[in-house]
Order: structure tokens, then sequence, then C-alpha cells
């Protein structure tokens, strides 16, 4: 708590003890002003999580109030590992504004991709939107999910793919 900013944000998802594979909490840490569910359940629904139960505990010391809303979160297909740093920095960017909050937010979990590498599938399918493709948003993001090993190698093929130089 002594390192959130005030008026922001510290994260912590985790595994509890004898939890099942599907099952995991999530911390958020809050300085000054409380959160609103309104805010952080849709960011974690896009996620591809469902939010199972909420558990606040305020806290008043000599440096103010403080809040530690600890989330229960369920999916069905597992967490996977390795996914903890992942999960805060994406959810952190959408909460800071860096990153948007939609559908492909959960190939951070079905894909273990980082949200940067989700943002280049994002523009992909703006790009396609700009271009006159007939495919919704949505479609393209259930697309990407029902087709996770897809959506790796289109993130590859880009991070792959020579840059233009500019000419001497």
């Amino acid at each position: 708590m002594e390192e959130v900013a005030p008026d922001s944000i510290g994260l912590s998802l985790y595994s509890p003890v004898g939890a099942a594979d599907t099952e995991a909490r999530f911390k958020v840490f809050r300085t000054g002003s409380p959160l609103s569910l309104s805010e952080v359940l849709p960011i974690l629904s896009a996620m591809g999580v469902e939010v199972v139960d909420e558990r606040p505990y305020e806290l008043t010391g000599p440096a103010g109030r403080a809040w530690i809303y600890d989330f229960g979160l369920r999916r069905p297909e597992g967490f996977p590992d390795g996914v903890r740093e992942r999960f805060q920095d994406s959810f952190m960017a959408v909460w800071c504004g860096l990153a948007e909050s939609d559908g492909f937010s959960a190939l951070v979990l079905s894909g273990c991709l980082p949200w940067r590498q989700v943002s280049i599938l994002r523009a992909y399918a703006k790009y396609f939107r700009q271009g006159g493709s007939p495919f919704s948003q949505e479609y393209i993001e259930s697309s990407l999910l029902a087709n996770v090993p897809i959506a790796q190698l289109l993130v590859l093929l880009f991070e792959v793919r020579p840059r233009p130089r500019p000419r001497p």
C-alpha cells in the first residue's frame, strides 16, 4: 500500500492455496478515493474472467484512507502458468488509458499475449474495417479467440516482417 501513489492502484493476481486451476484471486490496492465497481468489472469481464465475488477492505492510517478490493475470479479453461505479470500489465494499461477494453483483451489469457501484442490484433481489425471489410469487430474478436494459434501467428508475422527503412 505504501508504494501506491494517491488515486492510483496496485495489483496482485494470485492463486490461493488449495484453489482449483480454474480459480484465482485478484487484489486491487487503492489509496485516496475508493474505486467504483462499475469501472473495474467490465475490464475484468473483457479479459475473459468471471468475477464470482468481491471482498472490500477499508484501511485508515496516518497517510489517510486506503482500500483493498479482493476479487474472486473464475475461468473455465483455467489460468495459464506465468500469466500473472501479463494479466496485471494488461489491466493497468486499460486502467491508465494505454489500451482499450474489448473482446481482444481475452487474448491475454487465452493466447498468453502481452497487451501490446493484443493491440496489434486490435489495430488489424480496425484497418480491416476501414478497408471495407464486412466483418464486425466482435466477429473478428470471437474468430481470433476461437483460433488462438492463428492470432499468435499474426502477431509473429507483424513482428518479423521487415520494416521499411528511410532512404538516405
